[in-house]
């Protein structure tokens, strides 16, 4: 894969991304999901079919678009990412409407859902949360009923600060994420070691190559760095490229304390 697309997805009440400063960052911003709401999947993509398909066009993270499915057809819209970062598709229909979402990613990595955690008076409403790297990603939505209907479609998110190797502090707030990006090479392994101080962990690493690991509750081989509860994670990556570190409380609490971020 050639470029960054890596899913995070941990179903949260608020969308919040927060900065990361060099020290401690103050929280700056909102997604409802930090981690995905759907596992990339290797099956293939369907064979072309006679189904009518309709161009929606260009979205950016905060737009909202009125879609009009064909009748047992699709559209494709095509979303343009400037920066890395946490960013999410979500439909908002009424009853009676089963709206699906697939996207791919400019790598080539996909990710499909059907009935998502998006707070939608419908419950059949969709809704993905991925990290994706800058590029056009391609996203479909259709009907699972083949009934050509009409329903909102938002896209959001924010690019994730540039962070550095090393020890810092972490500070979130209910319903955030601490999240920042940095660079590792093909063969080299990252690794993120939580302490929490006040709170209880959840932390996540997106790789280039579309990778994607999360530990709540460190495991018994992990290194004794830290408590039972603080997470540790490491990937090695198979690609050159940016990987994503992201921090949030467990129950979607606030949650603070110090990271080491190591690459080797």
């Amino acid at each position: 894969m050639a470029a960054l697309a890596v899913i995070v997805v941990v179903v949260l009440a608020v969308r919040l991304i927060s900065g990361l400063g060099a020290a401690d960052p103050e929280p700056t911003g909102a997604p409802t999901q930090p981690s995905p709401t759907a596992e990339p999947t290797d099956q293939p993509t369907q064979e072309p079919t006679d189904n009518p398909a309709s161009d929606g066009g260009t979205i950016v993270s905060g737009d909202v678009v009125d879609v009009r499915v064909p009748d047992e057809g699709t559209v494709t819209f095509t979303l343009v990412v400037d920066e890395p970062g946490v960013y999410w598709v979500d439909t908002f229909s009424e009853e009676d409407v089963d709206p699906v979402v697939e996207v791919t990613a400019a790598n080539g990595t996909r990710w499909r859902d059907d009935d998502g955690t998006v707070e939608s008076s419908n419950s059949y409403d969709a809704s993905l949360t991925m990290v994706l790297a800058a590029g056009e990603h391609e996203v479909v939505v259709n009907d699972l009923r083949d009934s050509g209907t009409t329903f909102e479609l938002h896209a959001g998110g924010e690019p994730a600060p540039a962070i550095e190797a090393g020890e810092q502090e972490f500070s979130v707030d209910d319903g955030g994420t601490w999240a920042g990006q940095l660079d590792v090479g093909a063969g080299q392994t990252l690794t993120v070691d939580v302490y929490d101080t006040d709170g209880d962990a959840i932390a996540g690493i997106g790789l280039v190559d579309g990778a994607y690991e999360e530990n709540d509750d460190r495991d018994s081989d992990a290194p004794d760095t830290g408590g039972n509860l603080d997470p540790y994670v490491s990937v090695e990556s198979t690609e050159d490229g940016a990987a994503i570190v992201l921090i949030w409380g467990y129950d979607d609490e606030a949650v603070s304390g110090t990271v080491s971020v190591t690459v080797e």
